[in-house]
């Protein structure tokens, strides 16, 4: 899972949501959480040990969209995208 205390960790998570940023950044406002990613190896565990991991990953999202939407939207319009292990979290 990504550590939130690693810099390293933090740093190669900045570069790719920088990278993805650009994608939006022109037309539209961007927001994106810092989060217990659990990687693709998870979906390999026993069902327990896989939940424990994605759980704990989707409850860090669905936290921050909440105070997304407290704090930041201003009943603005929302694109939910999301690359690789994050499409979970949007789905659910």
């Amino acid at each position: 899972m990504l550590d939130l205390n690693n810099e390293v960790h933090l740093s190669k998570f900045s570069g790719a949501v920088k990278m993805n940023k650009g994608i939006y950044d022109t037309n539209t406002r961007f927001f994106a959480p810092y989060y217990h990613e659990a990687f693709m190896y998870v979906y390999t565990l026993d069902e327990k040990t896989k939940n424990q991991y994605l759980d704990a990953a989707y409850r860090d999202v669905k936290e921050a969209f909440e105070y997304y939407l407290k704090y930041y939207n201003n009943g603005n319009k929302i694109i939910a995208a999301s690359h690789l292990f994050s499409l979970f979290c949007t789905i659910k």
